[in-house]
């Protein structure tokens, strides 16, 4: 079931997720900005997976970009993850395309570098009852204000973590790693 959504202005998506996420603990939240949707499944009000239309922030494309696989993988992990049906980054490390702690330390970069870019623009977020994650989703364990957070530091922004956390960036983030 879809709730209404709202609209928030640049640098105001942290705090629309939340008043979402409280109203409703458990679902899919999802984030539209300038044509691209990007999204956050909650459970318990905790952020479980995160995903992305944007081609870029696709984990193959990603991993591409990064240098980490070549494009030929990737088409054969592909092809082997339809087929399976598994996760394309289990995939990968069955087939030693990529260690455990890479695909796990590519797949944190990816998700940080996704919500930063959900805190730039404008946009709309609405939340529906779904509490599974797909396939392509990257596997998380965090309420969302530390994941915005996380992200505002990667970019060292510090005025979307004064805004994110309501406090200064010193104390939203001490002993953050």
């Amino acid at each position: 079931m879809r709730m209404p959504g709202e609209r928030f202005a640049a640098g105001h998506v942290a705090l629309a997720v939340d008043r979402l996420v409280k109203r409703t603990p458990t679902g899919r939240v999802t984030v539209n900005q300038r044509g691209v949707s990007r999204w956050l499944l909650v459970d318990g009000g905790r952020v479980r997976g995160l995903g992305s239309l944007a081609e870029q922030e696709r984990t193959g494309e990603w991993l591409i970009a990064r240098g980490v696989i070549g494009r030929d993988v990737l088409a054969e992990m592909l092809e082997e993850h339809w087929r399976s049906g598994q996760r394309l980054g289990d995939v990968l490390v069955a087939k030693d395309a990529l260690t455990l702690d890479r695909l796990y330390e590519e797949l944190r970069a990816l998700s940080t570098t996704i919500a930063a870019r959900m805190l730039f623009d404008e946009g709309e977020a609405s939340i529906e009852s779904s509490s599974s994650v797909a396939a392509d989703d990257f596997p998380l364990n965090t309420p969302p204000k530390p994941l915005f957070l996380l992200a505002c530091r990667r970019f060292g922004d510090f005025v979307q973590i004064e805004r994110v956390a309501g406090a200064p960036p010193w104390r939203a983030v001490s002993g953050w790693e």
